[in-house]
């Protein structure tokens, strides 16, 4: 059974990087045919949320790392491997928050296999198996492999007033890499454009001294192959603000009962490095009144979804959700001063 269940779960991650990426990022899959027992009991590798360590000294994951690399290595050729996800029996708690991972850039911890050294890899804990209706492991796959590949974290690690959510975490809810948690997951057109898998024809982009009075019809973002996805207007030589439409994915978000159809609006900071929240939400009401959400994390979202006639202006340059329809969506951008 957890056998399955992983598979499962790996097959959503790959599924989810195939349509974020516009089928340009082929992960392939490798998945052992048999369990690999360690040594000892389960409970000589638990750790707590500080042993799991991002940074800093952390033995005891190594020590997990080694077992299980002595355990797999014998049966399994790392020669090509380059991200290894560990899956562990459901029946106990082992890691008792996120569980442990390493970045190739950002590392603390390795996988020592006889053919080459690792430094990606990701072990889901009971943050994920726990509550898995809410935030199953495939999220942590997809976040985590995200930073991977070098997308930057979009939280702002600065920031730790957690009471703040619009500050510390500016576009929670609707992007993957800023909460794996939230209802919609999804990447924004902007880090998917960033990454080269949305071509520039897909992007439309004009500068705020380009603005009069614009229309531009834009196609939801998990549509594979769409035509124009996202619009770009440059602010500065360091901001700019990107416009893009959403809507309900079955496959991949939860389900709640608040609308995600319609228009996202940011801006992006260019000044703002990694975990310093360069992505910041617009939204069409008060973006410091949240929406009650059923998330096991938080029973609050940021509420910025523009729907048919919602508008913010932004440096005096007015974005309007003009028309909400059945396939694509219309936006109006007028300059109002």
């Amino acid at each position: 059974v957890d056998y399955d269940y992983y598979q499962e779960q790996v097959k959503m991650f790959e599924d989810f990087y195939w349509m974020a990426s516009e089928n340009k990022l082929d992960m392939r899959i490798h998945s052992s045919d048999e369990w690999f027992r360690i040594d000892g009991s389960y409970k000589d590798f638990t750790m707590t949320q500080a042993e799991e360590a991002q940074r800093g000294e952390a033995p005891k994951k190594q020590v997990f790392y080694d077992a299980a690399v002595a355990a797999s290595d014998p049966e399994t050729d790392f020669t090509d491997i380059e991200i290894v996800f560990f899956a562990i029996p459901r029946g106990k708690s082992v890691f008792f928050h996120g569980g442990p991972h390493e970045f190739n850039f950002d590392w603390n911890g390795y996988l020592a296999t006889d053919e080459r050294d690792i430094y990606d890899t990701t072990t889901p804990g009971d943050w994920f198996l726990k509550n898995d209706d809410f935030e199953p492991p495939w999220v942590n796959y997809v976040h985590e492999v995200g930073h991977m590949l070098g997308i930057p974290h979009q939280a702002n690690e600065d920031f730790k007033d957690g009471s703040q959510i619009w500050i510390q975490n500016p576009i929670n809810g609707y992007e993957i890499m800023a909460n794996q948690g939230g209802a919609t997951r999804t990447m924004t057109s902007w880090l998917r454009w960033l990454a080269g898998w949305l071509d520039d024809d897909q992007v439309a982009c004009i500068t705020k001294a380009e603005v009069t009075e614009n229309f531009y019809e834009l196609t939801p973002i998990n549509e594979v192959s769409g035509d124009v996805e996202s619009l770009v207007i440059k602010l500065s030589d360091t901001k700019v603000v990107v416009i893009e439409t959403r809507r309900f994915d079955p496959y991949f978000d939860r389900k709640t009962s608040h609308s995600k159809r319609g228009l996202l609006v940011y801006t992006v900071d260019a000044t703002k490095a990694s975990a310093q929240g360069n992505q910041v939400l617009l939204s069409p009401r008060d973006i410091q009144t949240y929406i009650e959400e059923p998330n096991w994390r938080s029973w609050q979202e940021l509420d910025a979804v523009f729907f048919q006639g919602d508008s913010v202006v932004i440096e005096g340059i007015k974005i309007e959700a003009y028309s909400i329809g059945s396939e694509t969506d219309v936006v109006r951008v007028t300059k109002t001063s």
